[in-house]
């Protein structure tokens, strides 16, 4: 914990009213050999990582050393870096040091004991448990000291407020409370016959003016911390000193928002990307903020550095938010790699300016830049405590768009020849199950690329879809789904024109050759025209495909196939695709012939 913490707690821990006495009380001189770290920059990824690089000014002490208490609780293995601005750095140590802080609390006297303790040495009357009733004076309550664990329950009651019984009971580095208190069994009371020596389990009444109900108590507290010290080759000089490291605990979670514009002049989407920060890691204050487009290789993340002094790297992000750290897991924002459906695309960089008839806007404080296959969207200091949710606005670019609609058909064959699409059995000669989606194809003509995020789709006020906008260079294309085209139907079905029952011999074993012709059929029954885009994959060599249908030949596949038997050598993976546009009630209707061999 930092030592500003410490601070707050033990005012805290005092009772007092306001805050400004909590910083007051317990404060600590300024230390002139103590560094003063501030965060100058965070650099996040989306995989849940960020660079952190802190800048601190310190004198070096006799011995050439500097220090700080402001250790993290994460960090990966040769990330850690000390770099100072002038001098020579000659060692590095990392230590933990062990400390108590008491402070004092006042409560009331639960206890016959603590009564008669507090009025030591005034004028009172017992009540005895006879019902008799001795006056005189409290000479001396016969006691001894005593320390007693502060139960977690009790925290409260004995003076410490809620923050910081929060504050103890989520930091490890601090032990149980303990408070001073005291035992006995007797008192002495000064009588006009001299001392009498009472048993205290006998006082059941205390009589007197101005009588003390409040009892004081101390309460310790053993604090371990981590401390860095920087050793350099000069006593006394004024050393500034960068430190950095990569740790886990930080995200940015890139959303737009697509807004479609379709009027007899033109069709326009305006895209704005905001960039939506989690911090589970610590607290930085005004922190000038870069979000990564790409995500760094760091073979030993997972390995912590021993510097920070804890035995497990703690990636504080995926306790704090699982579902958003569970969906990194299977890189759904990574702009390496991205599932898509087969007609979803990045066409390939188009000549002419990048930038013509699409200007970015951005913030006046804003810039871009990049390097080394990663561009960085560089943000305004803010600050950013540990569990705060930030959006920040990132940018807003307009691009022209076109809609397509795509049917990808995908037949998967069963071992007694039946064709499956999707989850569903059908017959060989009927496939039920066709979607056709209505995609919006833009080209990023912005000057900064557009990384891999959720895009929420909006015609006016109405929303249309949300979907995944993946990654998109300047200068390339992409299909973002909207949703599927209930105006536009597509069905296919399939007959056997041939078979031969030993149409190949293969590693001592027979194969039938099946030859089959595929039906396509996409209708327009929207009232305009429309693009159209078919892609078909099956299992088999495709030999013919009308209407220009190109065919794309692969080796064996397996999801083209279910309980597949025999060697899966002998058979390809065809895709066709044709590439045509619709008028009002118009169909299109290619076919396919194809041949497959079964054991």
């Amino acid at each position: 914990m930092s030592r500003s913490a410490l601070i707050v707690l033990v005012g805290i821990l005092t009772g007092l009213n306001s805050l400004g006495e909590r910083f007051v009380f317990g404060a600590e001189k300024d230390d002139p050999h103590e560094l003063k770290l501030t965060t100058e920059r965070l650099i996040i990824f989306k995989d849940g990582y960020a660079m952190v690089i802190k800048k601190g000014t310190a004198t070096t002490n006799d011995d050439g050393e500097v220090f700080t208490n402001e250790v993290p609780n994460a960090a990966v293995l040769g990330s850690f870096w000390a770099v100072p601005k002038q001098g020579r750095l000659i060692n590095m140590l990392a230590r933990e040091t062990e400390r108590e802080e008491t402070t004092t609390t006042t409560q009331s006297a639960a206890h016959m004991l603590d009564l008669l303790d507090s009025n030591v040495g005034k004028d009172v009357k017992l009540q005895l448990s006879n019902r008799e009733e001795l006056p005189g004076k409290i000479k001396e309550v016969l006691k001894q000291p005593t320390q007693t664990n502060v139960a977690r329950e009790r925290w409260e009651d004995v003076g410490i407020d809620p923050f910081a019984i929060s504050v103890l009971s989520a930091n490890a580095d601090f032990a149980r409370p303990v408070m001073s208190g005291i035992t006995g069994q007797y008192v002495v009371m000064a009588t006009k016959d001299g001392d009498v020596v009472l048993p205290i389990n006998d006082v059941r009444h205390l009589v007197g003016d101005d009588l003390e109900t409040a009892v004081t108590r101390n309460v310790t507290t053993k604090i371990k911390s981590k401390q860095l010290t920087f050793r350099f080759d000069q006593p006394g000089v004024k050393q500034e000193l960068t430190l950095m490291y990569f740790r886990p605990g930080l995200r940015w979670i890139p959303t737009y928002r697509m807004a479609l514009r379709d009027d007899d002049k033109n069709r326009e989407a305006t895209l704005n990307l905001q960039g939506e920060i989690l911090n589970e890691a610590e607290d930085f204050s005004k922190a000038a903020i870069d979000l990564v487009v790409g995500v760094p290789n760091f073979r030993f993340r997972e390995i912590v550095s021993p510097l920070i002094l804890e035995k497990t790297l703690v990636d504080t992000l995926a306790q704090a938010a699982p579902q958003v750290m569970g969906q990194m897991s299977n890189n759904s924002y990574s702009n390496a790699m991205f599932s898509q459906r087969a007609s979803e695309w990045r066409g390939n960089r188009r000549g002419g300016d990048a930038g013509e008839g699409g200007g970015i806007v951005l913030p006046d404080e804003l810039t871009t830049g990049g390097a080394q296959n990663l561009f960085v969207y560089s943000l305004p200091k803010m600050e950013l405590k540990k569990g705060d949710r930030a959006s920040i606005p990132i940018f807003i670019g307009h691009a022209p768009y076109q809609n397509a609609y795509t049917w990808d058909l995908h037949v998967t064959r069963t071992r007694d020849g039946a064709a499956r699409t999707g989850s569903e059995a059908n017959s060989p000669l009927k496939l039920a199950k066709n979607d056709v989606w209505h995609q919006i194809e833009m080209p990023n003509n912005t000057d900064v690329p557009w990384t891999t995020g959720a895009a929420l789709i909006m015609q006016g006020n109405l929303p249309l879809a949300q979907e995944l906008l993946t990654y998109t260079s300047r200068g390339s294309e992409v299909r973002v789904p909207v949703t599927i085209a209930v105006d536009v139907r597509a069905n296919a079905t399939e007959k056997e024109i041939g078979r031969v029952p030993n149409g190949m011999q293969w590693n001592g074993y027979a194969y039938a050759k099946i030859e089959k012709q595929a039906q396509l059929k996409m209708t327009n029954y929207k009232p305009y025209p429309i693009r159209a885009e078919i892609s078909f994959r099956f299992g088999g060599k495709a030999t013919e495909a009308s209407d220009n249908g190109e065919i794309t030949l692969q080796p064996y596949t397996a999801g083209d196939w279910k309980d597949f038997y025999g060697d899966p050598t002998v058979n390809n993976s065809s895709i066709v695709r044709w590439q045509f546009n619709l008028k009002p009630g118009e169909s299109f209707e290619p076919t396919v012939t194809y041949h497959y061999y079964s054991r």
